[in-house]
């Protein structure tokens, strides 16, 4: 970037990097939850990074963080090779494998994360998994964010995961009665015992951010809603 991010929003940076986040105006819950750490030196990890302008969006938000504390997990790793270059803690991982995850987090040093955001696999197993892991690797009063939960209203016609319960439904269900849906219809959560208890011992707030995208948009499915799960850790 050209300019001195420390002065532009986070929907002016996203716009600048043309990133779909800014299509899908997620700036809105995004700035909403982190602006009271943007001058803070924090830790930020990025589930799927793609073309990685999310994670590099951050990076210029968060101006007072050096690039070592921005991680990546992608399952490509022609997704990460660039961002290496820039400093940027990247490893190759499948989200959905708590085998992986547990080798992403060793090379990562067992850090403990202020944000954790899930633009990975839009799978709701996948979702699951990483969840249940990577939460107690959440710094108390940390955040975990999900994006685009909207895929997930095709999985029951499709052949993602046919057992797994909706990670939307989860959200929704714990909004409701503070504790973690474990089975409906049929359908199973993708977490084990032990991160049910760890989540619901240690999850202050769970919500679904309701926002539409941008009406002009033909990214990420076109205009439509745009719900995004957002998971608080007590502190």
């Amino acid at each position: 970037m050209n300019v001195d991010a420390k002065y532009l929003s986070l929907e002016a940076i996203f716009k600048l990097m043309n990133t779909d986040k800014f299509d899908h105006n997620y700036h809105i819950p995004y700035e909403k939850f982190m602006i009271d750490k943007r001058n803070e030196n924090i830790k930020l990890l990025e589930i799927g990074t793609r073309a990685g302008l999310g994670i590099v969006s951050f990076i210029n938000y968060f101006y007072n963080s050096e690039n070592s504390n921005f991680y990546c997990m992608d399952l490509y790793e022609k997704h990460l090779h660039g961002l290496r270059h820039m400093g940027i803690n990247c490893y190759e991982c499948d989200q959905g494998s708590r085998e992986e995850l547990s080798k992403a987090m060793e090379y990562f040093d067992n850090t403990n994360f202020d944000f954790i955001v899930d633009d990975g696999s839009h799978k709701s197993k996948d979702q699951q998994v990483s969840l249940g892991f990577l939460f107690k690797h959440l710094k108390p009063g940390g955040i975990y964010f999900i994006e685009d939960l909207f895929h997930l209203l095709a999985e029951d016609g499709n052949n993602y995961c046919k057992e797994a319960l909706r990670t939307d439904e989860l959200i929704r269900y714990y909004e409701e009665k503070n504790k973690i849906l474990k089975s409906k219809d049929g359908k199973f959560t993708k977490f084990t015992d032990e991160e049910i208890d760890y989540l619901e011992k240690n999850i202050d707030k769970c919500i679904i951010f309701n926002l539409d995208s941008k009406d002009d948009i033909t990214s990420g499915g076109g205009p439509g809603p745009r719900p995004i799960a957002i998971i608080t850790k007590k502190r």
